[in-house]
């Protein structure tokens, strides 16, 4: 024992010719182990006491099924004892009050701050994350009471509402025409469902709007102007050009095609150096000659614009994405797999919190205290662990001692 040590029953010190007994981590004179839950003295503490979680049980109280002897936390695995009276059931599950974790991250929760998902218990975070689902166009996680806007295609976000057209932004109650992902006002989406059904009287082809400007010189139409249409663009005859080398384009029905709403003429599409059969790993379409600002991750290529996180799938700007195992990630997909688990609480430390490192792990500061006396340790200070628990130089030396010294008065741990 401690030089100081007393008696865990009466507090009293030992003099030199006292023999004591030990139950568990606890030193008594002979006469004064009481159990800890009914307060009543335990003859011959060697058979009839026990040391459960630190505290002192009597025989009568340990055999006791009824307060939950014999069944096991789930967290931490140890036996309920009569004075765990604060357990915790969710969906048939026993916990210690304290030991209640989230069954996503391993964070620990609050006792009525866990929330039921698909018979789990989740923290407020995950459970927000599980019930979110990502808009179809940006891909930005929307929360449940964010998801009143629904296309057949998925949920939309209110920013990503609006019209492809005339760039219009939309209200849920607005009338509205969709295609896949796109979206289409009324005003602009009555003229383009019309041109399909409308032959011009002055030529076979889709109807214009009556205000319609030549996609090429921006004038407008008169009454006998004949037109010309590539993909969805108007033309006077004559007027169609190339908007990457800007040379008018003869026979536009054959020489002309629109990509990505841009007329390009048929020596640019048909030129491979500048990366036309080749698509863009997100969005699936062909890289254009008009497609000059290309981006190669790790040998994949993409459009400027689709550059997107291999985790999380969120759109990430040309110079905010991480490199790591041969995927581009977000910056905070990045953090995420380059963070670790504190081993006690779970907390999930950043790159720069790592710096205290046990045999099992690594522990955040917060932990990083002796389990005896509580005293805050620093990075530098000398300590033993066991496990996940760590001792001061204080705490460690006294128990490391009694498991080879043996005591003049009675055989046992000194």
């Amino acid at each position: 024992m401690k030089p100081d040590q007393n008696c865990h029953g009466c507090n009293n010190p030992f003099s030199g010719t006292n023999k004591f007994v030990v139950v568990g981590r606890f030193f008594f004179h002979e006469g004064c182990p009481k159990c800890d839950y009914c307060h009543k003295k335990i003859d011959n503490p060697d058979v009839n006491a026990k040391c459960l979680d630190d505290q002192v049980v009597c025989k009568a109280h340990i055999d006791n099924k009824e307060l939950g002897a014999n069944e096991a936390c789930t967290t931490c695995g140890k036996e309920f004892t009569p004075l765990d009276k604060k357990i915790i059931t969710i969906f048939g599950v026993r916990f210690h009050y304290r030991c209640v974790r989230c069954a996503d991250c391993n964070a620990p929760v609050q006792e009525n701050e866990w929330q039921g998902y698909k018979q789990r218990a989740l923290c407020k975070q995950c459970y927000e994350k599980v019930k979110s689902v990502p808009c179809v166009k940006c891909r930005t996680i929307l929360k449940e009471e964010q998801q009143n806007i629904v296309l057949q295609v998925g949920v939309i976000c209110p920013n990503c509402f609006k019209c492809v057209e005339c760039f219009k932004q939309l209200k849920p109650e607005d009338k509205f025409f969709q295609l896949n992902e796109n979206v289409y006002c009324n005003a602009c989406d009555m003229p383009f469902r019309r041109a399909k059904y409308v032959f011009d009287r002055t030529r076979g082809g889709p109807a214009m709007k009556p205000d319609q400007n030549c996609h090429g010189c921006n004038n407008p139409f008169s009454g006998t102007n004949k037109f010309v249409v590539v993909g969805r663009f108007f033309f006077h005859e004559g007027c169609p050009k190339c908007d990457y080398c800007h040379k008018k384009i003869d026979n536009p029905d054959v020489n002309a095609q629109c990509l990505d709403d841009q007329v390009v003429c048929k020596v640019h599409i048909d030129n491979k150096e500048l990366g036309a059969n080749e698509a863009c790993t997100t969005c699936g379409k062909e890289f254009t000659p008009l497609d000059k600002k290309i981006i190669t991750i790790f040998g994949v290529r993409f459009h400027y614009r689709c550059v997107r996180c291999a985790d999380c799938n969120a759109p990430v700007q040309e110079n905010e994405w991480q490199g790591y195992k041969q995927r581009a990630l977000c910056k905070q997909c990045y953090e995420k797999v380059k963070s670790v688990p504190c081993v006690k609480c779970r907390t999930i430390l950043k790159e720069e919190q790592q710096n205290i490192v046990l045999q099992v792990g690594v522990i955040c500061p917060n932990c990083f205290k002796c389990v005896e006396c509580f005293k805050q340790l620093k990075p530098e200070d000398k300590f033993f662990q066991l496990n996940e628990n760590v001792y001061c130089n204080a705490c460690d030396m006294p128990f490391r001692r009694a498991k080879y010294v043996f005591d003049r008065t009675r055989g046992g741990p000194a």
